[in-house]
């Protein structure tokens, strides 16, 4: 009998740290390998086709904590009931080919600081339509889920108060003029996902600094970018290292902020 409860006693404690490694109840910032993003706890969510995207994260589409959650269409984690907090009053087309939702406007919604949800009315999200959020000059920070898959047409064109964007990994297409005359955007985060950039994406972009690519050169240069899009190309374009890598050309998360940042021996 002492036997069998000292091996009860040793499963129970084994099970409660599975748990806890599954929703690092730290939830600290640190660099993720190639899944590194801005923001908070990153999040593993079950996709449409019921699979798991990982690094979805809680803080402009962040990427960069060891917090692991597994959201559900419910925006809630099916781990430990962690919420992820979106913004209420947008928009949604249902797009009847996939049977998820499309974001379609802002609606009504005046907050500066915006968060799509993964999910909305039992289905994923997983676009961001036509001129969603265009002319919404007071933006200044979006979040977006890894759910989301493309950016659409002129999608965030003119928000004159984005400075910096986040995409993540899950997004394949940024469409036409999906950022076009945000102009005081001076940073992206792109991730080896996108396999499109289509025309003008990025035109107008005047204030666009430092373009932080989450892959190698050799996967920027497969990605097919359209024309008009002369303010990307011409910003300063650094790839992705968890290992140190002071060629200048190379940057990490910060552990301390979550913020993309070149390695830099001054630094680090």
């Amino acid at each position: 009998m002492k036997k069998f409860m000292f091996v009860l006693m040793f499963a129970s404690v084994f099970c409660l740290a599975l748990g806890l490694t599954a929703c690092n109840i730290n939830g600290g910032k640190g660099d993720n390998g190639g899944n590194g993003g801005e923001g908070g706890g990153s999040t593993d969510v079950t996709d449409p086709s019921g699979s798991q995207t990982p690094d979805v994260g809680k803080e402009d589409g962040g990427e960069t904590s060891d917090h692991v959650h597994a959201y559900t269409v419910d925006n809630v984690c099916s781990v430990c009931g962690d919420k992820w907090e979106y913004t209420e009053g947008l928009v949604f087309t249902l797009d009847t080919q996939t049977d998820t939702y499309v974001v379609s406007g802002i609606g009504d919604v005046l907050d500066d600081d915006i968060s799509i949800p993964c999910g909305y009315q039992g289905r994923y999200v997983t676009a961001i339509g036509e001129s969603a959020f265009e002319n919404c000059e007071w933006l200044k920070t979006v979040m977006i889920p890894n759910t989301i898959t493309s950016i659409g047409d002129w999608a965030f064109d003119n928000c004159d108060g984005l400075t910096n964007i986040t995409i993540p990994d899950s997004v394949t297409s940024i469409r036409y003029g999906a950022f076009a005359d945000c102009i005081r955007l001076t940073s992206i985060i792109i991730p080896n996902s996108v396999v499109t950039i289509g025309r003008s994406a990025f035109s107008g972009c005047s204030g666009l600094e430092s373009v932080y690519y989450k892959g190698t050169p050799d996967e920027w240069d497969e990605i097919e970018i359209d024309s008009d899009n002369i303010e990307l190309a011409s910003a300063k374009r650094y790839y992705y290292s968890a290992e140190e890598n002071y060629d200048g050309l190379h940057w990490h998360y910060d552990p301390e902020t979550g913020e993309p940042v070149v390695w830099t021996k001054e630094n680090d």
